[in-house]
């Protein structure tokens, strides 16, 4: 199974009637799995996901993890972001 989380780092903030591009330089999001009652998963941790720096869909990465043996299990996912907004997520098969 793979995760997929669309992340958006380019967003207008309004100012003064018009609106201007801020730049996200050092946007960071992360995400971590735990179980149903909020415990961590093993190898499914924030400190062990591969950050995501830039804007747009990408692939959520946990190195040596493998998220086929969660499947059919009740997740929790937590997403930690610096500087950035996030607006959806999905799993694939």
């Amino acid at each position: 199974m793979e995760a997929s989380v669309p992340v958006d780092l380019d967003r207008a903030e309004a100012g003064a009637g018009r609106s201007r591009q801020r730049s996200f330089d050092e946007a960071e999001v992360r995400v971590g799995l735990s179980d149903a009652s909020g415990g961590a998963i093993e190898g499914f941790t924030m400190d062990r996901c591969e950050p995501l720096y830039s804007s747009g869909a990408q692939e959520v990465k946990w190195p040596g993890a493998d998220l086929t043996r969660l499947r059919g299990t009740l997740l929790r996912l937590r997403f930690e972001r610096r500087n950035a907004g996030l607006y959806s997520f999905q799993f694939q098969a």
